[in-house]
């Protein structure tokens, strides 16, 4: 079963080759350190696309699905070169695949990085494995 993709997360995945690559930088490292009920739609959203379910989104799962889903949306349409430059900058390694971590920086709010008191949360939640409002040594070593 497929969850429904919000036009939110087709706009933030259209906007993804515009950024820079420090921006794309940035949130990437961001979905690496954190965590939680905000990527519950991202998480889904990449299982939409990841077709076979084999943690990886092939360009071919990538080209149907968005189509399919710009289409259900009412948007338009990319055209082959759009979607080729698209793709390639989610793989921004290169693999043929786009990863969980780059579908997920490259549709999550990219606002979320102004707001640093909600990052800093995440990132120390991140860190702090026992919840105990302390981040020790071990955890930090974890």
């Amino acid at each position: 079963q497929r969850a429904e993709v919000s036009p939110t997360i087709l706009q933030n995945l259209l906007n993804w080759r515009k950024w820079s690559k420090f921006k794309r930088g940035a949130l990437t490292g961001a979905c690496n350190a954190l965590a939680g009920d905000w990527t519950s739609p991202l998480r889904a959203a990449f299982r939409t696309f990841d077709l076979d379910g084999d943690g990886e989104i092939q360009y071919f799962e990538f080209h149907t699905t968005f189509n399919r889903l710009l289409d259900q949306s009412q948007m338009p349409q990319l055209s082959d070169r759009e979607m080729d430059g698209l793709v390639h900058s989610l793989d921004s390694e290169n693999r043929g695949a786009i990863g969980y971590t780059a579908f997920l920086a490259a549709a999550m709010d990219p606002a979320l990085l102004h707001d640093s008191d909600w990052l800093a949360r995440k990132a120390f939640s991140a860190f702090d494995m026992d919840a105990d409002g302390v981040v020790s040594v071990a955890e930090l070593e974890e």
